[in-house]
């Protein structure tokens, strides 16, 4: 039997649908205490000017969003995750 991890972790690398947005699954963070997936706009448009660690802008990058794994009660699956759509 998959758990939700395992089914999450086959994502990565994948390109989805969420929220109308073309994304792809970049990461899925395990080690943190909520565990959350990683998802990098896949197009230019609207890409935002970057800030490297003195907080000066060099670069365009793309949009990341990062959803938790888990509901509010840190076992439940977030609803969230069932707006995803394998692109």
């Amino acid at each position: 039997m998959t758990t939700a991890l395992e089914t999450l972790r086959s994502w990565v690398g994948r390109d989805v649908l969420y929220q109308g947005r073309r994304l792809r699954v970049v990461e899925l963070l395990e080690d943190i205490p909520d565990a959350r997936l990683v998802l990098e706009e896949c197009e230019w448009i609207g890409r935002q000017v970057q800030a490297d660690q003195f907080g000066e802008a060099h670069r365009r990058a793309p949009r990341i969003w990062t959803l938790p794994v888990h509901d509010r009660d840190g076992v439940s699956p977030n609803p969230l995750l069932d707006e995803i759509v394998l692109a």
